[in-house]
């Protein structure tokens, strides 16, 4: 069934908006956790309050022996007692139930020996301070739990808060990509059909009576143009009325109408050619063009010409590049891996050879301790290659000019071990679990996008292998390959 344009833009306005309230929805619940927990800030905060009351009548009960402190004290530490018991829950949540059973504890141990001591006074002997010093030491247990709770919440706050912001900034790019999405699916089913009614209009007004077929659109502009199609046919039923009684003219006017269809049909196959033609060449002729005239001015060159060398290189990276195209096209695919036994020392020497070049200009220094490395692995080739120049290539930008990366081989019982280790400004916690997640980069101003090292795991993984990054900031960063040995 066709929907009308108003119904499709009721749809289009219903459904960001479901979304929008979904999300919102979501969120109620973050605010709900959110007024919990400062609930039981303030909560703690009454307690720390309460606390301070009763240590104060504590120390006038103790130093002063004041009466009046004495029920004072009583009644706000009942006061206490109650307060502990209202957010149990939250508390055994935040602290431990055996944290909590610590804390009652220390609270009828503190309460006990406060008894002792002001059924006891007149008879208080030598261990008078040391009873003092145990009530005070109590009376710090007690408050310990409260201070940690309050820290533990405000900072879980500070994180609901973060994700609140978070998930609204999200909702809003999601409502405006659908709107957009929307919009832009609409406006190009509308335009369609208009385009095609303008196309028709204008060899109308040229005398071609074309209908128009194959069009999808809205329902009105269907409609539209199935009064259009209507009124082509009743003209050129007219117009053959009218042609039955001018025969001579019908016989002129269909041999030029005939000229006209034929010239119609070779431009619209020259256009065709023309737009092959144009395919064909952007997409096919620039690589080979480019092969080609290397390959002759490789030909050209004398052996001893220094540049022979690198119009070799450029013409090995040419093919590499179309390897590697093909390549991750089936990488992609999750086609068979090409496995086959592959000397990683290789790997890594033309490996390092690719990146330096390319990074000349930076003077970093590239150190290779690889000795340790097996002879042999089993491995697909131009993808382990890939992987290794995304690492040095990531290693190569993390450090300034004059910096230094290292690539370290090991062995171990399982797996040989590549470590790429660089001196640059190292990568920070927050950052660390993260680095491998496709599309999070930390160098937006370079123009990264976040693939690489994504890349770089699903290749290992897909090995049976596995990678990982240990760093320090200011103290550079260690990515370490693992890939099976042979057999393994």
């Amino acid at each position: 069934m066709k929907l009308k344009i108003h119904q499709k833009i009721l749809i289009g306005l219903l459904v960001p908006i479901l979304i929008t309230a979904a999300c919102i929805f979501y969120q109620l619940k973050s605010f709900t956790s959110a007024y919990q927990m400062i609930h039981l800030i303030e909560s703690s905060d009454d307690i720390n309050i309460i606390l301070l009351e009763i240590r104060r009548h504590e120390k006038n009960i103790l130093l002063f022996n004041e009466k009046m402190s004495e029920s004072m004290f009583y009644e706000n530490l009942e006061v206490l007692k109650r307060k502990i018991r209202e957010i149990k829950v939250e508390i055994i949540n935040n602290i431990g139930e055996s944290t909590y059973k610590t804390l009652l504890i220390n609270l009828s141990d503190y309460e006990n020996k406060i008894n002792f001591i002001i059924s006891n006074r007149s008879h208080a002997g030598s261990d008078y301070d040391m009873q003092v010093r145990e009530i005070r030491v109590i009376a710090r247990a007690i408050e310990e739990p409260f201070v940690k709770i309050k820290r533990t919440e405000r900072k879980n706050i500070d994180e609901e808060f973060t994700k609140i912001k978070t998930s609204f900034i999200t909702s809003f790019v999601i409502l405006i990509i659908a709107l957009s999405g929307i919009g832009y699916l609409f406006s190009k089913r509308l335009l369609q059909g208009l385009k095609a009614m303008q196309r028709s209009f204008e060899k109308l007004g040229k005398g071609q009576y074309s209908k128009i077929f194959n069009v999808d659109g809205p329902y009105e502009i269907l409609s539209l143009i199935d009064v259009y199609n209507s009124t082509i046919r009743q003209v050129e039923t007219s117009k053959k009325q009218l042609n039955n009684t001018l025969k001579e003219l019908e016989l002129v006017n269909s041999e030029i109408l005939k000229k006209q269809d034929i010239l119609v049909e070779v431009k619209k196959a020259a256009a065709m050619k023309l737009l092959a033609s144009e395919i064909s060449h952007e997409i096919n002729n620039p690589m080979s063009s480019l092969n080609m005239m290397l390959g002759l001015l490789y030909e050209e060159l004398n052996e001893n010409d220094p540049k022979k060398e690198n119009v070799s290189f450029m013409l090995g990276e040419l093919q590499r590049c179309n390897l590697i195209i093909e390549k991750l096209t089936a990488f992609a695919k999750k086609e068979q891996l090409n496995l086959r036994d592959v000397s990683l020392k290789e790997i890594i020497y033309e490996v390092s050879e690719i990146v330096s070049k390319q990074n000349v200009e930076k003077g970093i220094t590239l150190t290779l301790n690889i000795d340790a490395l097996p002879l042999e692995v089993t491995a697909d080739n131009l993808l382990i290659q890939n992987a290794l120049i995304n690492l040095l290539s990531n290693a190569y930008e993390a450090i300034p000019a004059g910096g230094v990366v290292e690539v370290t081989g090991q062995i171990s019982s399982d797996y040989a071990i590549i470590l790429v280790s660089d001196t640059g400004e190292g990568i920070s916690e927050e950052n660390l679990s993260r680095i491998f997640e496709p599309f999070f980069t930390t160098k937006e101003q370079s123009g990264g996008i976040g693939i690489g090292l994504s890349l770089v795991r699903k290749i290992i993984q897909r090995h049976g292998g596995k990678i990982t990054v240990n760093s320090t900031l200011g103290k550079g960063a260690v990515f370490a390959v693992h890939l099976p040995l042979k057999n393994k």
